[in-house]
């Protein structure tokens, strides 16, 4: 995997993690650190879920 692609994967994976933080930011009215980081774990998560499967359906080169 080249790195151009790679850096698209990751700001992708990035880019869901900020609107997962977001998201919970506007539905608690007092978010804490573990709140937080319990967001960004699913956003990761979320993030690396839908890398796999734009990889997976990819041909091999």
């Amino acid at each position: 995997m080249d790195v151009k692609s790679r850096v698209r994967h990751l700001l992708l994976i990035v880019l869901v993690m900020a609107a997962t933080l977001l998201a919970v930011g506007w539905m608690m009215e007092d978010p804490d650190y573990s709140t937080a980081i319990f967001a960004g774990a699913i956003g990761l998560v979320i993030g690396e879920i839908i890398h796999y499967m734009r990889k997976k359906d990819r041909p091999k080169p």
